[in-house]
């Protein structure tokens, strides 16, 4: 998979223990910090190497956060989703695993 089809979780940087628990899910995960988040100091977990149950995985982790009121950002293929809800994230995560299909 090329860099441009990678899966990027954006996120305030205080939410510190998001990133931790999604580096966690993959070993070829990787974590950055910048800018860009509102404004707000940013971090983000970049997945290059992605598959179906990573996916699942990374699903679960994100709509449990929306639903404790916490927002984050996804890039995949040159598109940004911003605050997400719910459907939101679930529907681009299928995208995501339509696409690792053979």
């Amino acid at each position: 998979m090329t860099s441009a089809q990678a899966l990027e979780i954006i996120f305030p940087s205080h939410l510190a223990e998001l990133g931790e628990e999604l580096v966690g899910l993959s070993e070829d995960a990787v974590e950055t910090s910048g800018s860009g988040f509102g404004g707000l100091d940013a971090s983000s977990v970049l997945f290059v190497a992605l598959s179906l149950p990573l996916i699942k995985m990374i699903g679960n982790v994100l709509v449990a956060r929306v639903k404790a009121g916490q927002t984050t950002k996804l890039r995949y293929k040159g598109m940004t989703i911003e605050g997400v809800s719910e459907a939101t994230i679930l529907k681009a995560l299928e995208t995501v695993k339509d696409d690792l299909k053979p």
